[in-house]
């Protein structure tokens, strides 16, 4: 960079949902969910959709993010949070995905993260695929 400034990349399109989202205990007390391997099968899901594609995840959805809008850090977590727990919303996997890798990526994806695939299952997941090439 000429300038010597520095383009950071925010990280939010990478994080699952259920690191925003948080617990209430018999109390009325509140703290954030206890997160296992299934956040970080979430951001991987995310990379692989990036990298097969060769679009950051998010930008292209224009529902959620309509073109010519701009919206804060909070926003853009919240929307994408918001979105992902909502009942029968999938992460916009794109189109240039191979169809094996989609199904692959729909389990990664899942908002919830009980239904979430875990580390395991996803390396059963693709060690099976990487046989059928």
């Amino acid at each position: 960079n000429p300038t010597g400034s520095i383009n950071i990349t925010p990280d939010i399109f990478y994080r699952s949902p259920d690191i925003y989202q948080d617990t209430e205990d018999e109390q009325g007390n509140v703290s954030p969910i206890d997160l296992t391997n299934k956040s970080d099968v979430w951001s991987l899901g995310c990379i692989i959709s990036q990298v097969m594609s060769n679009i950051s995840p998010w930008t292209n959805d224009t529902k959620l993010f309509p073109a010519g809008r701009v919206f804060s850090l909070s926003q853009q977590c919240s929307k994408i949070t918001s979105f992902c727990l909502s009942p029968n919303k999938l992460f916009p996997i794109p189109e240039a995905i191979a169809k094996e890798i989609k199904e692959i990526l729909a389990h990664c994806l899942m908002g919830n993260p009980e239904d979430r695939w875990s580390s395991e299952i996803l390396l059963e997941n693709l060690i099976a695929y990487e046989k059928l090439l």
